[in-house]
């Protein structure tokens, strides 16, 4: 079957509505967008943030799928160079054969409009998604997930992927009330712990908007990451919008002046596949040289667990900041949250000579905190 995929017109908007209700009826719970215009990001210049919305239409104008591109400026190696985030690539192929093709022609038709594509997320190395990656030659590594667990009681009786068998109930139920949960997660925590000395000259201050000290920021520490996308002024203001209440940003400040900033989240969930109805703090995104990273870490910590979140969490893929969550007692657990670089890509950053565990890549890249 042929298809033809084009940019999301209001003139399609019924057909996505259908669409989205055949997922729905085969079981999957993903949905593609049915507005023409993205609430985060709509499209505005080329190498500002921005997302593009493309449908694919067989022949009687029927949508069988779709993707998102976002579009974003990275840094890689001394070149700043413009690459999109192929974000839910989404085919009616995994609920009817009859479209089983359909995957495969959506991601080359992504590729026809930027060779240098990502994609980011995409739930585990299982999943339809990252089996398509892998068959084009993509080069896929995981971002190391790390957690922070600061009530341990609420934590044992809520949360949901360790409480999927009635004998893990048991036990994480007998930890909660014996108090053995609390010992364990604060021995855990304590024997990674360990405190800059310079911490205690940190300052955290919570800010309406990013302003012009971004920059300095911004030129403080791109030369020091080997991939990293730009966070400037103006891209920060563009991915933490005013207008979004949920992104809680951190300026943090030492004697020397500003030293970065952190961008969280705080999330009380109701009925979450993972975290049940656990308060969850996020650290979503955050900035400063790498000998900084811990005295961020602790930073923002210090912000959420003064809030009263149960939980924090955060992915962070660059080996120095993977340190500064380990030095701050966080724990390691399992990451499905994958990063995925075309054969374009992946030969550009490979001529960088950047290896994966030097791409500064979090939350705050790809698809963003939709999930938390």
């Amino acid at each position: 079957m042929s298809y033809q995929i084009t940019e999301f017109t209001n003139d399609h908007v019924d057909a996505v509505k259908a669409f989205n209700a055949r997922l729905k009826a085969g079981g999957i719970e993903m949905q593609y967008p049915d507005q023409t215009i993205p609430n985060w990001l709509p499209p505005l210049g080329e190498l500002l943030p921005n997302q593009r919305y493309y449908v694919a239409l067989d022949h009687a104008e029927e949508v069988r799928g779709g993707y998102i591109l976002k579009h974003q400026a990275f840094k890689i190696g001394d070149n700043v160079v413009p690459i999109a985030d192929l974000r839910l690539p989404i085919s009616e192929g995994i609920i009817d054969r009859a479209h089983a093709n359909l995957g495969v022609e959506i991601l080359f038709n992504s590729l026809s409009k930027q060779k240098l594509l990502f994609g980011m997320g995409i739930g585990g190395e299982g999943e339809a998604v990252a089996q398509l990656f892998k068959a084009g030659g993509w080069r896929i590594s995981s971002i190391p997930f790390f957690f922070k667990v600061v009530h341990p009681f609420k934590f044992c009786r809520n949360i949901r992927f360790l409480r999927r068998t009635p004998l893990r109930r048991i036990l994480l139920d007998a930890a909660a009330f014996s108090g053995a949960g609390w010992i364990a997660a604060n021995v855990a925590q304590r024997i990674r712990h360990s405190t800059p000395a310079n911490q205690s000259s940190v300052k955290i201050e919570q800010v309406d908007q990013f302003t012009s000290w971004a920059d300095q920021v911004w030129a403080d520490c791109e030369e020091h990451y080997g991939m990293i996308a730009v966070r400037d002024t103006q891209v920060l203001q563009r991915l933490y919008p005013t207008t979004d209440p949920r992104f809680l940003r951190l300026k943090i400040s030492d004697a020397s002046g500003v030293i970065g900033w952190v961008v969280v989240i705080d999330t009380l969930m109701s009925g979450h596949k993972q975290f049940g109805t656990l308060r969850v703090g996020s650290v979503v995104d955050a900035l400063a040289t790498p000998e900084n990273a811990n005295r961020l870490v602790k930073a923002a910590t210090q912000f959420l667990t003064e809030r009263g979140v149960d939980l924090i969490v955060s992915n962070q893929a660059h080996r120095d900041w993977c340190k500064g969550f380990q030095t701050a007692g966080y724990l390691s657990g399992p990451s499905n949250y994958l990063f995925a670089s075309s054969r374009a890509l992946t030969r550009q950053i490979d001529a960088a000579n950047v290896n994966t565990d030097h791409y500064y890549i979090n939350r705050g890249d790809g698809d963003g905190p939709i999930n938390l």
